[in-house]
This record gives C-alpha cells, sequence and structure tokens, in this order.
C-alpha cells in the first residue's frame, strides 16, 4: 500500500487512542503494536491494488500516481500531525524503502532492504486467514487496480476525518464542532 494508507490508518489510531480517554503512555504501550499490525494488513491487501514492486521510470501511469501519492501522504501528514506518533509507527516497515534509497545512493546501510518487512512476515494477517490472500486475484501490475487503494483511502480518511469531529456538549452546543487541541 502507499503512504498515504499506512497515514489514514495511523491517524485513524490515533484518534480511537484519543476518544478512550486513557492516558497517553497507556494507549501507545497498548496500541503500537496496533499501529504496526494495520501495516501488515494493509501491505496483504496491496495485491488488489496497482503497486508494481519496482520504479517504472518510463511509465506516465506510473509518475502521475506517484507524484498523486505522494502529494497526498504529504498532505495526510500534515492534516493529521497531531496523530504523528501512530502515523510514524504504522509506518515503521516502510523504513525498508528509505535503506533501500540509500543503498541505491551507495550509503552504508543499517540493515538489509526487506528485513522489517520480512520480519513483520511472522505476523498473522489476511494471508493466513484461510488462505483467503490465494483466492484474490493479484492486480498490483494493472493500471485499473489504482481504484481500489483509492476507494480504501477515501473510506479511512473519512473515518479519520469522523473521529477527529467531536460534538460540543456545552450550553448552546448544537453541533459537530473541529477537535479541540490537545493540551
Amino acid at each position: 500500500m502507499q503512504a498515504i494508507t499506512h497515514l489514514a490508518a495511523g491517524a485513524i489510531l490515533g484518534r480511537l487512542a484519543d476518544r478512550s480517554g486513557a492516558p497517553r503512555t497507556l494507549a501507545l504501550g497498548l496500541g503500537a503494536p496496533l499501529a504496526v499490525a494495520s501495516h501488515v494488513i494493509l501491505d496483504d491487501l496491496a495485491r488488489l491494488t496497482y503497486h508494481p514492486s519496482d520504479p517504472r521510470w518510463d511509465d506516465a501511469f506510473w509518475l502521475v500516481f506517484m507524484a498523486v501519492t505522494v502529494l497526498a501522504a504529504l498532505a495526510g501528514a500534515w492534516w493529521w500531525r497531531r496523530e504523528a506518533v501512530w502515523m510514524g509507527l504504522a509506518l515503521i516497515p516502510d523504513l525498508d524503502w528509505v535503506v533501500r534509497a540509500l543503498g541505491q545512493c551507495g550509503l552504508p546501510l543499517a540493515w538489509r532492504p526487506g528485513d522489517l518487512h520480512d520480519a513483520l512476515r511472522g505476523l498473522p494477517g489476511p494471508r493466513e486467514w484461510g488462505g483467503l490472500m490465494d483466492r484474490l486475484p493479484d492486480w498490483r501490475g494493472l493500471d485499473a487496480a489504482s481504484a481500489v487503494e483509492a476507494a480504501l483511502v477515501s473510506v479511512l480518511v473519512t473515518l479519520a476525518w469522523a473521529l477527529g469531529v467531536r460534538t460540543s456538549t456545552g450550553p448552546g452546543g448544537t453541533g459537530p464542532s473541529p477537535r479541540a487541541p490537545r493540551a
């Protein structure tokens, strides 16, 4: 999945933790594994989305798709900046891509690219759920499969937005208002 998908999942978890009323350290302690696990689940579903395994620098669709997803990720990171820790946790496995890029630039590597993703493969996800992934089509190379991730991102963004809206309960409070800043 693209970064915006993982960022939205992290924002959702952060907003759920905020709404839970649990102390922040407790929420992070219990929620951090969920944020990382959300990455595993979303990446397992990537076979249904446009997700070529290697860059396609000569493909106009790929270039536009990547530009849109990078801009969306930057906008999401700014929009949900209060959930930065949660978004970071949801993105941790994608540090493999940073390490891969550093290696391609000739810089020394902190670990072998792919090690984080390989370590997470031990966690259960949809690929183990009764062979679910074996029954789903593999559309990663199809341009049209970008619509699947766009739909998923739309649902996640809507949910993250909805969780960030508070209903005013004070005198005269009759409707939704933006979430109050954290202290």
